[in-house]
């Protein structure tokens, strides 16, 4: 599964930010803020889309075009090394 990390931007209202939302289950992805409980506004507007391959790579085109959104990039793939 691929994911995508995004952030509001700050002047982001409800109705940008339910654009976004509605985008995102259009393509049928799980979204979760990347710090649920966290309550600085910046780091509050990080969130994390996961999905197949072909839904990450559209929606980092769609989300990319919103107004609403600062950044999306995809997340980087890590690898654990002892």
């Amino acid at each position: 599964m691929d994911a995508i990390h995004f952030k509001f931007t700050n002047r982001a209202g409800p109705r940008q930010r339910q654009a976004v939302f509605d985008a995102i289950a259009s393509e049928r992805a799980k979204c979760r803020p990347q710090f649920p409980d966290e309550k600085d506004k910046q780091l509050a507007a990080i969130h994390v889309v996961e999905g197949s391959a072909a839904v990450v790579k559209k929606l980092l085109v769609t989300l990319g075009e919103m107004s609403g959104v600062e950044y999306a990039e995809k997340r980087a793939r890590r690898r654990l090394v002892s």
